[in-house]
């Protein structure tokens, strides 16, 4: 089992048309692979990565959720 496994089943599992994954680990690689379209995947952090996008550190990250989340509530 890996990461991109279970992201695949809870795609899934739950109809989801866009998936945000945000990892910092090696193990994340096989999620950001499982990528599509319309998903976002955020690398955290330094290393070689799949994931379209990155941040510095999780502070980073957390601003990135909050932009997010107030977007979410502005519509």
């Amino acid at each position: 089992t890996s990461k991109g496994t279970a992201l695949d089943l809870l795609r899934e599992q739950y109809g989801a048309d866009a998936v945000f994954f945000a990892g910092d680990d090696v193990t994340d690689e096989t999620a950001f692979t499982r990528l599509r379209p319309g998903d976002v995947g955020i690398k955290v952090g330094e290393g070689e990565t799949a994931a379209g996008h990155r941040v510095a550190d999780p502070a980073e990250l957390a601003r990135v959720l909050d932009l997010l989340v107030a977007g979410r509530v502005d519509r």
